[in-house]
């Protein structure tokens, strides 16, 4: 019993622990710069995290502007029957006019009229992969045959989630919208 008591003297410095100086609690005890340390690790990993949600968040937002700039060109070819001399022209106008902050250098535009399937969407092709404006001269002639069916609208879109060097991928947003010509 003596030996292990002996042994906790010297193991201590030969100190009760209320005896030790400062000094020596502080070598034991010294955090400072620690949390430093931790930021350093933590905040390139939220920083990226941080990144990688607004770019998701830009990416949604096209996604979101295409569906409506879709649904806004599918809506003026359907009420264009009879009323303009191109109505390719007239859903080009209205799908520049929806999809005003994409780059409309990049948006490309397929649009079918007679439309009773959506799978694949069949009818007559007015415009495929076309960049705007858009122009077709026999139109107006396939949009008056197909009253009572469908306009279809495709919009396709690239989407690059590049950032910090790190590639997160190209991909194309697409969205579609299909309503009845009147």
């Amino acid at each position: 019993m003596l030996e292990r008591l002996g042994s906790e003297k010297a193991a201590s410095g030969g100190l009760r622990p209320e005896a030790r100086s400062c000094a020596q609690r502080a070598r034991f005890h010294d955090q400072h710069g620690s949390a430093m340390i931790e930021f350093a690790f933590v905040f390139p990993l939220m920083l990226t995290v941080l990144l990688g949600i607004i770019y998701c968040g830009i990416a949604l937002s096209s996604y979101v502007t295409l569906a409506n700039a879709a649904a806004m060109g599918a809506q003026a070819l359907s009420i264009s029957r009879g009323q303009t001399a191109d109505v390719c022209q007239t859903a080009g106008q209205a799908i520049l006019n929806g999809a005003s902050n994409l780059n409309s250098a990049n948006l490309k535009v397929t649009i079918n009229v007679g439309v009773t399937s959506l799978n694949p969407p069949n009818g007559t092709a007015l415009v495929t992969a076309a960049t705007p404006p858009l122009s077709c001269s026999s139109g107006q002639a396939a949009v008056v045959a197909a009253q009572g069916k469908g306009a279809y609208v495709q919009l396709t879109y690239p989407a690059n989630l590049t950032f910090f060097g790190f590639n997160g991928g190209t991909f194309n947003l697409t969205a579609q919208s299909t309503e009845a010509i009147q």
